[in-house]
């Protein structure tokens, strides 16, 4: 199997601005990604969501003309540490769409009416994600306390035009700005586009690292009105990240893990398990959660099986033929090689990790574990 990284290419500007790009042979497409280190983290006081307004407006700033013509295939997202837009376009389009994105970024801003108008858009998506997000921000505090990653992202925006033009002045340069391709790459014709981003000033990120949480769980109920269900966040050190990646898969994965499995096949079957792994702040965060709060002695009785008794061998057999297989479909799937060219977390290997690197991991997160339910 050809190594994925035998064909990429990174071309670094003076003020830090790196664009990575991985050839796949065969393909007529090109998966492209701008990312901007850029996010809730960085929201300083009347400045909420102020990231997630300008991902919606960079989106309403591309020519719905070109949209169709490049497939309609582009998105943005905003989180914690990061702002992206992404999309699968053809490959003879992609350096337009790059540059397209590139000039977005940084043209003029529209007039407060179209501003607060997108601002009204984004509450109402917000809306969808307010049940979950809470959840979340909740478990973040309690493990982290006040930290600025521990902060909700559906927040409603309440920023003006100006207030959205110095966030943007303040955070947009250097090193906090990345490309990533894959695909049928035209590496200098990208270059060319992507030149502009080279003239801006070097902004340094200024990393909000996580601390370091005591080994003790804690456990919090929240009101009826807070939803169902139940949902646990496992935090680790990235140390341990290749280890926690294989409990993830040997645990929870929707069709193999121990886990789900055990869920479906309960007394009352519940299918709903949802496993997430994510890598903020210097740190790994786990969070499983489940719609049902009578599975949760299920769960937990799962998890203390696995560590007092670890996996069996045709478990972990079965696991590492699952990564094996994921890594085979690395360089077929082209969005997902977005991500892995920008290093947002650390890469998966497949050699499974010795039993008692898994005990390690599994003790460390569950026994930092963080649990909150509803009633």
């Amino acid at each position: 199997m050809m190594d994925p990284a035998a064909q990429m290419q990174t071309v670094t500007w003076a003020n830090g601005v790196e664009l990575r790009a991985q050839s796949v042979a065969g393909r007529s497409a090109v998966a492209l990604a701008l990312w901007w280190r850029a996010g809730r983290v960085d929201e300083g006081a009347g400045e909420d969501s102020a990231a997630h307004l300008l991902e919606h407006l960079v989106c309403e700033a591309l020519d719905p003309a070109a949209l169709a013509r490049w497939g309609g295939l582009l998105n943005g997202q905003s989180g914690r540490e990061w702002t992206v837009w992404h999309g699968l376009v053809p490959a003879r389009c992609a350096p337009e769409v790059l540059k397209a994105l590139v000039q977005a970024l940084w043209a003029p801003l529209p007039s407060a009416a179209v501003v607060a108008q997108e601002a009204r858009v984004l509450s109402q998506e917000l809306q969808l994600a307010a049940t979950a997000d809470a959840w979340e921000s909740l478990a973040l505090c309690a493990r982290f306390g006040d930290h600025p990653l521990s902060r909700p992202l559906a927040v409603v925006p309440a920023i003006d035009p100006a207030g959205l033009a110095a966030f943007r002045q303040r955070l947009l340069g250097g090193p906090r700005l990345r490309i990533t391709a894959a695909g049928d790459v035209d590496l200098a014709a990208l270059v060319a586009a992507a030149e502009p981003l080279g003239q801006l000033p070097v902004v340094a990120p200024a990393l909000a690292m996580l601390p370091s949480v005591p080994a003790q769980h804690c456990d919090a109920r929240l009101p009826e009105a807070a939803g169902a269900g139940a949902l646990w966040l496992l935090p680790f050190e990235s140390t341990v990240s290749e280890a926690v990646s294989w409990l993830a898969d040997l645990l929870a994965h929707p069709l193999l893990g121990r886990l789900s499995r055990g869920l479906r096949a309960g007394s009352a079957p519940l299918y709903g398990l949802d496993s997430r792994l994510e890598w903020v702040g210097g740190k790994g965060l786990w969070w499983l959660r489940i719609d049902d709060a009578r599975a949760i002695p299920l769960l937990e009785s799962g998890m203390e099986r696995a560590l007092a008794g670890g996996f069996t061998d045709a478990e972990c057999t079965r696991v590492e033929s699952l990564r094996r297989a994921r890594r085979a479909l690395q360089t077929e799937d082209l969005m997902g090689c977005l991500e892995r060219l920008a290093e947002l977390q650390p890469e998966q290997g497949i050699e499974p990790p010795t039993a008692g690197a898994l005990h390690a991991a599994l003790a460390a997160c569950w026994g930092r574990r963080c649990l909150l339910r509803a009633g």
